[in-house]
């Protein structure tokens, strides 16, 4: 990641413990336009990352999102701050506004993988985990700025209530 990224950070513990580890890192000036504003936003705008300053298109100096996720500070941050917007979803996942966003980043984890690149973040096995969201969409308008990276994060094993240990990367 670089300084004046535009950032999409996705919901669970991993972007949340991604957006922490940014915001205790040198990074700047960065900018924010996800699906989700949660508490690892908030974590960053306190550090002094997110300043929306070198964000591109049409929300240049706003932070952007659809739903705001997480506790009373962050609603009440984002409530009384100007310089959040929050939009439809229509607009906020729309690949061709996320992809006039320069530099932008988005991070998003997973719950498997199999060596053919394919990604599972909805389910594991017959286990409805999550529903499809705007995903894809920021992965592709990621793909489409201009400099810009798309993560997708898991964790390469998991272990069972009963302590046995089960990789996440699948053969196929």
């Amino acid at each position: 990641m670089e300084d004046g990224a535009c950032l999409q950070l996705g919901v669970g513990g991993m972007p949340d413990l991604i957006g922490k580890k940014i915001a205790e890192s040198d990074l700047k000036n960065l900018g924010v336009h996800s699906e989700l504003i949660v508490n690892a936003n908030l974590d960053m705008y306190k550090a002094g990352k997110i300043t929306n300053s070198n964000k591109t298109g049409e929300m240049k100096g706003k932070t952007v999102g659809g739903l705001v996720y997480g506790t009373k500070e962050l609603v009440e941050w984002t409530a009384e701050n100007p310089d959040v917007m929050i939009c439809p979803m229509d607009y906020v996942n729309d690949v061709n506004i996320i992809r006039s966003l320069d530099k932008f980043t988005s991070i998003n984890s997973c719950v498997g993988v199999d060596l053919f690149g394919q990604i599972s973040s909805e389910s594991a096995g017959t286990r409805h985990i999550s529903g499809t969201g705007g995903q894809l969409d920021f992965v592709q308008g990621a793909f489409a700025s201009k400099n810009g990276k798309s993560f997708m994060c898991t964790h390469s094993t998991r272990r069972d209530s009963n302590g046995k240990l089960h990789s996440l990367i699948h053969p196929v």
